[in-house]
């Protein structure tokens, strides 16, 4: 036994909705965990039904922005269909396409930023 994938990650926005707004339109599900975080709930990204990624609003006095820190997607499509989307949708990457190395093995990779400033790979396996 060991660990096996990613069940959650935490990622602090400055606007909460522009960081759901991100992910929406990379295709991400969308939704809200209730009783957490106040009368709205939590918004959480729904990767599937064993992964998500809660969306936390940046309080005063938490750690400023986690430099050097990403967290890797696996992108379902090729690398022609993941560019052809960011380039729509306006997001420039910090770099990509790069060849990397993920979980699975080699992949190639484009790396970019939410409106939160959180770094994300978006790993694409051939």
């Amino acid at each position: 036994m060991g660990i096996g994938a990613i069940d959650h990650l935490n990622v602090v926005a400055d606007d909460v909705e522009a960081t759901l707004d991100f992910y929406r339109r990379l295709g991400v599900e969308v939704g809200r965990e209730e009783g957490v975080e106040g009368g709205a709930g939590r918004a959480v990204l729904l990767l599937n039904d064993h992964q998500k990624i809660n969306v936390q609003p940046r309080r005063p006095g938490s750690a400023a922005q986690q430099a050097g820190l990403h967290f890797g997607l696996v992108w379902d499509g090729t690398v022609q269909e993941l560019a052809d989307l960011l380039d729509r949708l306006g997001i420039m990457p910090d770099s990509g396409p790069v060849t990397t190395t993920c979980a699975r093995g080699p992949a190639t990779s484009f790396y970019l930023r939410d409106p939160g400033g959180t770094s994300v790979e978006l790993a694409v396996y051939e």
